[in-house]
């Protein structure tokens, strides 16, 4: 029998337990009845594309996994017929106290992922767990779960994600992420790109453009087969949230950048949106509706709302040909108090939790940089159309309302743009004097590089906008949180070089966020 050691030697050598061992003590899998439905033998190790928790709860979580021995196959080199997987969730490392188990069908319609909701567990407990079927393990993954809503708990560490492009460079931060300990990881969007290979980069992407469903599964196979963003995954329970390249680069409800019909694109879209679903450790609803908008609580510390900015959204403002982003000049369509990102239901969603909160620390992870960004030095105002710029409107009725309800600290993440920046939210970015309601702290990119000139372009802007703090697209990385009863503190994590599997990670930069005072400030 293959071990984990033969398919993924990095996971083991970062200490990931490999479910060979299992039947040592406790409940042996060697006791358990077979696992499978009628139907060809597997041939070859099936988990190559890892284990994966998310949305935990005081009483349950989401495992995830995929049967794909051929990962770069459409079908994951599956056969066509069903398949019984066995799953076992441990209460220790050594999978030796089995608290849960069962047996789940994995399907050809859902590319033989699983999504299994376990109920039942404790409250911020950690959790181990595993599959099993044909005689092939997978690794072992962990999990914790949330405290209760009405726990104080004095501490929670999470980290913020965005932007893998697999072809621009090497996910060395994810290494580090799965090193840390932490309550949870939250990935802001761009999980896979969609752009086809380009030749000469270290890494290519396997298939061209994918417009179908087959050609997304490979893309997201692809990624998924990363040993670093494994380890992630494995080691702690995510919650996700897409943006455009999961689909086609800065599309709107009603836009996409090749100018398809609308009728074609959807086709497109819900083929993209399957595979998403079927490769991440959400839950079996989302397929349902593909909502991704909902709220994860933390006892009475945090309660986390993340959004969907993405496929609800009006089309950009001003933009000359109407499918794709673009800078706008002078622009009043922004200012529609019609348009929306969000859609009325997500807006009103929204609003009303800000009326409901009874957390320390409310925090809105979402995709797209939500202050206003002045790209021209000049006198003349200028804005990039993908951003929250062009939806001002919207934007200041989500501030205001943060500012009306009192709400108790309210902080965006946010990833897409591939710098680190810390800004202070106002009320209304019209007025420079208007309260300072929120802190929004934005990550840079885990391997996507910001094109020439933006860089420059962005960092002669800076001074034209006060209530951006710092500003550094130079590094790749993540933002590294600590939240406690006092303060928020953001520990900017970079690579000193992507392009490298093994670089060093440094500390960028620390700030900030006391209890009672939006804006951070740096340690």
């Amino acid at each position: 029998m293959d071990s984990i050691d033969s398919i993924n030697p990095s996971l083991a050598r970062r200490g990931f337990l490999v479910v060979s061992g299992l039947s040592a003590a406790g409940i042996a899998t060697a006791s358990l009845p077979a696992a499978r439905i009628s139907a060809p033998k597997i041939k070859s190790y099936p988990f190559t594309l890892g284990v994966a928790s998310g949305e935990p709860t005081s009483h349950g979580v989401v495992l995830w996994t995929r049967l794909a021995p051929s990962p770069l196959d459409p079908d994951g080199g599956m056969p066509n017929a069903n398949y019984k997987v066995r799953w076992m969730v441990a209460d220790d490392e050594a999978m030796t106290h089995v608290v849960r188990t069962g047996t789940a069908t994995a399907t050809p319609e859902w590319a033989h992922s699983l999504h299994i909701e376990v109920e039942g567990l404790l409250p911020a407990w950690d959790y181990y767990y595993a599959f099993e079927i044909d005689g092939y393990r997978s690794p072992i993954g962990h999990t914790r779960l949330a405290p209760g809503a009405g726990w104080n708990i004095p501490a929670m560490k999470i980290a913020h994600v965005s932007c893998q492009n697999f072809e621009e460079g090497y996910y060395r931060a994810y290494r580090d992420i799965a090193e840390q300990d932490l309550d949870i990881v939250f990935h802001l969007g761009d999980y896979i790109y969609e752009s086809k290979p380009k030749p000469g980069r270290s890494r290519l992407h396997a298939n061209l453009e994918p417009y179908d469903l087959a050609g997304y599964r490979v893309r997201l196979s692809q990624y998924k087969t990363d040993p670093d963003l494994q380890a992630a995954h494995a080691a702690h329970p995510w919650a996700v949230t897409w943006d455009d390249h999961e689909v086609d680069n800065d599309y709107t409800f009603q836009t996409n950048q090749d100018n398809s019909p609308q009728d074609a694109f959807l086709v497109r879209r819900n083929a993209a949106y399957q595979a998403y679903w079927e490769n991440m450790p959400l839950p079996n609803k989302v397929r349902q509706d593909y909502r991704l908008y909902r709220r994860l609580r933390f006892g009475k510390l945090a309660e986390f709302s993340v959004l969907d900015t993405r496929q609800y959204r009006d089309a950009h403002a001003c933009d000359d040909n109407g499918v794709s982003s673009g800078q706008f000049v002078n622009c009043t369509e922004n200012q529609e108090p019609t348009r929306s990102i969000l859609s009325a239901p997500q807006r009103d969603w929204l609003l009303k939790g800000f009326k409901n909160a009874k957390t320390l620390w409310n925090v809105f992870p979402q995709q797209i940089l939500m202050a206003q960004l002045d790209i021209d030095p000049s006198p003349t105002v200028q804005y990039w159309s993908e951003f929250w710029d062009s939806y001002a409107a919207e934007r200041r009725t989500v501030l205001q309302g943060m500012y009306n309800s009192k709400l108790s600290n309210p902080v965006v993440l946010t990833g897409d743009i591939h710098a680190f920046l810390i800004n202070d939210l106002h009320t209304d970015f019209r007025d420079p004097n208007s309260p300072v309601v929120a802190t929004e702290l934005v990550g840079t990119s885990i391997s996507t590089v910001l094109p020439i000139p933006f860089p420059t372009i962005l960092g002669k802007a800076i001074p034209d906008n006060p209530h951006i703090k710092m500003f550094d697209s130079d590094y790749r990385g993540y933002i590294l949180s600590t939240i406690t009863q006092e303060d928020w503190t953001a520990e900017l994590r970079a690579v000193r070089d992507f392009t490298k599997q093994d670089s060093e990670m440094f500390l960028h930069s620390k700030w900030v966020i006391e209890d009672g005072t939006p804006g951070a400030v740096k340690a």
